[in-house]
């Protein structure tokens, strides 16, 4: 690519290629807003190499989508978001396709992320996060509007995630600008059936529209977004057909549509239409 060609160029996405080519292709990228690779191949190797620095790397990036092949080894590692200059990024969606983080390791990759100020939606597939953890990291994105997780097949879950966004500690809520939640693949330890339930996302909706009426009635600052949209599974919870209260109550549970091609969404790998509408540079 040439260097007259990546000073222009906005949006661009890949398939399979390591991180230090990675760094070749982008090299003098100032106005690229949008980056999708496919398949990143990462090694412990890379990872401990200096993240790149200066304003000709990745100076305007804010959405991020990367599909991880990664060689992991036992210890601490560097961030790979620390080469993306995690700071002004607005949309992430990060998969683990491949390979396994040991004890600790997948909350460190993700820790950049903690001073994502502008960090308004987080896709999260495959990663082996504790109930403890995911909050430890959500607590510290305030800003976050979107959620998107989809847990390992091996992973266990419960509600535990869902019942701390569903009421505020010592009067903070977490994820306080929360419009759009997806849950998917969480299972219990038996497997047998979702450990996240349904009437807890209805519980969910129900405490912060509670919360908002309240405010609105001693005419306080809303403490709570609306929420939009809330998915579980292949299901969602959908407000009563011609209701202009989004947030209404009683929503019910009702099949999913069917995902868009995962080609026509590159780097979301079938997370809903509607968990990404409505953003400039999410692709």
């Amino acid at each position: 690519m040439s260097k007259r060609l990546q000073t222009k160029l906005e949006r661009l996405s890949l398939s399979t290629i390591t991180l230090s080519g990675l760094y070749h292709e982008l090299r003098n990228s100032r106005s690229l807003r949008a980056l999708s690779v496919t398949d990143l191949r990462v090694k412990p190797n890379m990872l401990a190499q200096p993240p790149w620095h200066g304003d000709q790397v990745l100076s305007s990036l804010r959405s991020l989508h990367l599909g991880l092949i990664v060689k992991s080894v036992q210890g601490a590692l560097p961030s790979i978001l620390d080469h993306f200059r995690p700071s002004s990024l607005e949309t992430v969606s990060l998969r683990l396709l491949s390979g396994l983080w040991y004890e600790g390791q997948a909350l460190a990759n993700l820790r950049p992320l903690m001073a994502a100020s502008k960090l308004r939606v987080l896709s999260l597939h495959d990663y082996p996060l504790s109930d403890t953890e995911m909050v430890q990291l959500l607590t510290r994105i305030p800003s976050l509007e979107r959620l998107a997780l989809s847990y390992p097949e091996d992973a266990y879950t419960s509600d535990n995630l869902v019942d701390v966004l569903r009421l505020p500690v010592r009067g903070a809520w977490l994820l306080p600008r929360l419009t759009h939640l997806y849950i998917r693949g969480v299972a219990s330890q038996s497997q047998s059936e979702a450990s996240v339930s349904v009437w807890l996302l209805l519980e969910l909706v129900r405490a912060r529209r509670k919360a908002r009426r309240d405010a609105a009635f001693r005419h306080a600052l809303c403490p709570v977004a609306a929420l939009v949209s809330v998915r579980r599974g292949e299901s969602e919870l959908v407000p009563p057909p011609g209701s202009e209260d989004k947030t209404g109550i009683p929503w019910t549970r009702m099949p999913a549509p069917a995902p868009a091609p995962a080609s026509s969404q590159p780097g979301w790998w079938d997370i809903p239409a509607q968990i990404i509408r409505g953003l400039e540079y999410e692709e």
